[in-house]
């Protein structure tokens, strides 16, 4: 669409189409006035320019990214500038991509070949290696902001996006630890993909970004939200606390039953049970994909390979076969048992560091069947016993009687 101003007044770059709008800023395609080079930009609303929570965030996603290597990594967005325009409005220059989101994605195709999503998480999980050895957590990652850049070219490209709440895990570095609010009453992330730790609002780490990867895969290859049946913001963290997800199997049967394995260990609620690191949850599933495990090499360029269905893969691997990984089994949980009490005590805390959602309305779907409680199979069975008792004594009764009318003259 057409803008009718420019948002860039002042600066070196000017507008040329707006491309979205939020509550806090928009986007819009621009171009270097000089240079003629076109680039996204992400400026500020004049409102949320004066609020210093978010400008703090802006700020974070600036350096955060900045940090990761100048935004050469070919899985992450690349940021070319930053600055302030002369509206005094904070804008972050990025590079044009050319695509659209796996959001996107997943709602124009539905559930996504098992090879392909896998490929896409792949690509994304290098991307989120490069900034967890920067000491950078990115906890927001979900299929909105990751980008597939050139779907339909000869080389499509998976661009994690959107480091605005990152946490800086390395006090040591040149960018301070963050200071957004992140006490105990204020949750930040997406509640539908946020780690147990997370809605807890306890310490995280970047198990916490793998665990959303973990929900992230799921989604793609079952064309649905994680928890699909839970709508208000108290229903989901409770599940993310104590709800295993269903095998994405079930759903969708072309599912290999080993890449279930891989998202029940990538979504345990306990983080030191799921992959340590991005790059064990690349391994693990780079053995799905090709039975030969990869080594990161950093210098090569991403590659692309095609097998039954399209399948991206991440930027090249050296094959390293693992003895271990032929012959190990893979894991099998199951989820863990609902605990009634621990879902009281859940749903008490989210009362105290969550805000509710509107109640949703009343559920038209049909009531599921429940399954005899043991107390009421125990029941039915002694009453099986006794019928089949007393017909035993009758039927033992007539047989004698028989008997002795055969026996009289």
């Amino acid at each position: 669409m057409t803008p009718r101003r420019d948002w860039l007044l002042g600066t070196n770059y000017r507008t040329l189409e707006l491309l979205g709008q939020g509550s806090m800023g928009r986007v819009v395609l621009a171009e270097h006035i000089v240079l003629k080079q076109r680039v996204c930009v992400k400026v500020l609303l004049p409102e949320a320019a004066t609020i210093e929570s978010v400008v703090e965030r802006f700020r974070v996603e600036a350096q955060a990214l900045a940090s990761l290597g100048g935004g050469k990594h070919p899985n992450l967005v690349h940021v070319r500038d930053v600055g302030v325009t002369g509206a005094g409005l904070p804008y972050l220059v990025m590079e044009h991509l050319v695509g659209r989101t796996l959001l996107d994605e997943r709602k124009a195709r539905g559930a996504i070949p098992w090879r392909q999503a896998a490929g896409w998480v792949l690509q994304a999980l290098a991307g989120v290696e490069v900034a967890h050895e920067a000491g950078v957590v990115h906890r927001d990652l979900k299929p909105a902001n990751i980008f597939l850049s050139d779907p339909d070219g000869p080389s499509p490209c998976i661009k994690v996006l959107d480091f605005g709440i990152a946490k800086i895990l390395n006090p040591g570095g040149p960018i301070d630890p963050l200071s957004i609010a992140t006490g105990a009453s204020h949750l930040l992330g997406t509640p539908r993909y946020a780690s147990p730790e997370q809605v807890r609002c306890e310490p995280i780490d970047p198990r916490s970004d793998l665990y959303a990867m973990g929900l992230v895969l799921f989604e793609l290859l079952v064309g649905r939200v994680p928890y699909w049946d839970k709508k208000r913001v108290e229903e989901i963290v409770v599940a993310q606390v104590l709800e295993g997800l269903p095998s994405a199997s079930t759903v969708t049967p072309s599912v290999p039953a080993e890449l279930d394995a891989l998202i029940v260990k990538a979504t345990d609620k306990e983080p030191g049970k799921r992959f340590q690191t991005a790059a064990e949850f690349m391994t693990a599933l780079s053995v799905l994909l090709t039975r030969a495990p990869w080594r990161w090499n950093a210098k090569t360029e991403p590659i692309a390979i095609h097998d039954t269905a399209p399948m991206l893969l991440p930027p090249s691997f050296e094959p390293e076969i693992d003895s271990a990984y032929k012959t190990a089994p893979l894991p099998e949980t199951a989820p863990p048992k609902r605990d009634d009490e621990a879902v009281r005590r859940a749903r008490e805390q989210v009362r105290r560091t969550v805000p509710l959602a509107a109640s949703p309305e009343p559920s038209t779907a049909a009531p599921q069947p429940q399954s005899l409680t043991p107390a009421s199979r125990g029941s039915g069975a002694k009453a099986l016993f006794f019928v089949v008792a007393v017909v035993s004594t009758i039927l033992f009764a007539a047989a004698g009687w028989w008997w002795l009318l055969r026996r009289v003259p």
